[in-house]
């Protein structure tokens, strides 16, 4: 006799074989979602530097409420990661590398959770 778990109690063992939903299928939904996630944040970091770069050159208007706006919510998204490695790789001669840092290590860990899970 099984035990009565609370998920066997819930039929869950029926519903998974009647769906075919199985582990493999579950990790492999876990990873797609792990890898746009990713994916999404590095092209924010992207933009984040090249609405930089647009701004320090005098090509963005600052003034524009729309424009401030988008600067405001990328820095907010963007900066609490980028804090810790601009503490330890200042700006060199005015270039930031943290971004492209950031951008790599996203990289890495990206691939390593995700061929780990699929």
């Amino acid at each position: 006799m099984r035990k009565a778990g609370p998920l066997f109690a819930l039929g869950y063992t029926r519903c998974r074989r009647r769906h075919g939903l199985s582990r493999k299928r579950t990790m492999n939904a876990l990873a797609d979602l792990i890898y746009a996630v990713f994916s999404i944040y590095i092209y924010v970091l992207i933009a984040t530097a090249i609405i930089s770069w647009l701004t320090a050159f005098n090509i963005l208007n600052t003034q524009n409420q729309f424009i401030y706006t988008v600067l405001g919510f990328l820095y907010r998204i963007t900066e609490p990661a980028l804090r810790p490695i601009r503490r330890i790789i200042p700006p060199l001669g005015g270039v930031d590398l943290s971004p492209m840092i950031l951008i790599l290590a996203l990289y890495f860990i990206r691939n390593l959770i995700v061929e780990n899970l699929g």
